[in-house]
């Protein structure tokens, strides 16, 4: 009787206090829906608790796709949030030492369903130290005139805040959009390549580079301390820099079915 997909594609919790170390989770998946598509493909918390995440790979692993419109009475869902990890609710998120990698939030139902918010990780507030949060992916909009906007926050969507982040990597990270037309308010690529964040942001001794689109414009200087951050945004405040990183090697997407071929990293396969 539920029409929205199936939250928790590894994991599910309800008010719980919850430890993942030395763990991995990867190509799991959450359900599409008629409605929206399921939360959560690799984790998925809600109510009052905690989740600790410590020496985590959570890679790969997909939210579902929001259903289409079916007349009046059923409007198109929006694609499911929190590729990698999804909270909620009351829950505590804490991320330490970990890599959230390839994970992809759900696409827009057409027309209007929105993209699913998160990829990496959705969470109400949270701390983040010494994590790599790269090549993660948000859901398209629905695809129609009047196309619902790509899902927010490819790494990191922050529902209220506080988020802190310190000594992490935040990379090649990609917001959803659409085929629409005609942009609109409601239209368009979804904020927030690395973070998007409504609540107060810290970010320190962190790397944001390759991300589309990107967080500092949306953020007040004063809260973002001798960091590399794409695009001369707070370049000249706090000790922030925009340097090239210089990455050892620098990373290229494939095709699943054949890694000789090098595809776009906003390529919907």
């Amino acid at each position: 009787g539920d029409r929205d997909g199936g939250p928790g594609g590894a994991i599910y919790a309800t008010s719980s206090i919850l430890t993942l170390r030395n763990c991995t989770l990867t190509h799991n998946t959450t359900g599409a829906g008629l409605g929206d598509g399921g939360d959560g493909a690799g984790v998925f918390c809600t109510g009052t608790g905690r989740l600790t995440v410590e020496a985590c790979q959570i890679s790969r692993n997909a939210a579902g796709d929001g259903g289409h419109e079916q007349g009046t009475s059923s409007p198109a869902g929006h694609g499911g949030s929190g590729g990698g990890i999804y909270c909620a609710g009351g829950c505590i998120l804490e991320v330490h030492n970990s890599r959230i990698e390839a994970n992809v939030s759900g696409a827009g139902g057409s027309p209007s369903g929105a993209g699913g918010d998160g990829a990496g990780v959705y969470c109400p507030a949270g701390s983040f130290s010494n994590c790599l949060v790269g090549g993660n992916r948000t859901g398209g909009g629905g695809q129609k005139s009047d196309a619902g906007r790509g899902g927010r926050g490819a790494g990191i969507y922050c529902e209220s805040g506080p988020l802190t982040v310190v000594n992490c990597t935040l990379v090649e990270n990609v917001t959803g959009s659409d085929d629409a037309p005609t942009p609109t308010a409601q239209s368009g690529r979804g904020e927030g390549g690395d973070i998007y964040s409504k609540g107060s942001l810290l970010l320190r001794n962190t790397i944001a580079w390759g991300n589309r689109s990107r967080v500092a414009g949306g953020h007040n200087c004063s809260s973002l301390f001798y960091s590399v951050i794409e695009g001369q945004v707070c370049s000249q405040s706090q000790g922030n820099i925009s340097v090239d990183p210089l990455f050892v090697q620098a990373g290229h997407w494939i095709n699943a079915d054949d890694p000789n071929t090098i595809v776009a990293a906003e390529a919907l396969d």
